[in-house]
């Protein structure tokens, strides 16, 4: 007998004031922490700023090679949809240091959506 699992999705709006919407899927090794937990302090975290849903919070097991590896294709992947990553600093604010890779090191790294280019 065979069970079926639903996929786990995020729900993404990756550009500010648009209806474009994108869906992030979840690995097993990634955690989506409700609003009112707190992450493990032995966690890395990426917090998405989305226009759709707030403050997402994605959670990985820093001491877990499998969910280390799931933290960087999920790292690519919000990239590739169009987020920008910036390494948040020991004090837990955003710093305007843009990532270009995956750091394993990290504590906490914020995704911010685009936004729209106004010409004119």
């Amino acid at each position: 007998m065979t069970t079926q699992t639903t996929p786990r999705v995020l729900d993404l709006t990756p550009m500010t004031g648009t209806n474009l919407k994108e869906h992030l899927a979840l690995p097993d090794g990634i955690v989506l922490l409700e609003h009112d937990q707190e992450p493990d302090p032995e966690s890395g975290v990426f917090r998405i700023l989305n226009p759709s849903s707030g403050d997402d919070r994605l959670t990985w097991d820093k001491r877990d090679f499998r969910a280390m590896q799931d933290a960087r294709q999920t790292y690519i992947d919000l990239v590739k949809k169009g987020f920008k990553p910036f390494r948040v600093d020991a004090t837990g604010k955003q710093t305007t240091e843009a990532m270009q890779e995956f750091d394993p090191l990290a504590q906490q790294v914020i995704f911010v959506p685009m936004r729209p280019v106004m010409g004119g």
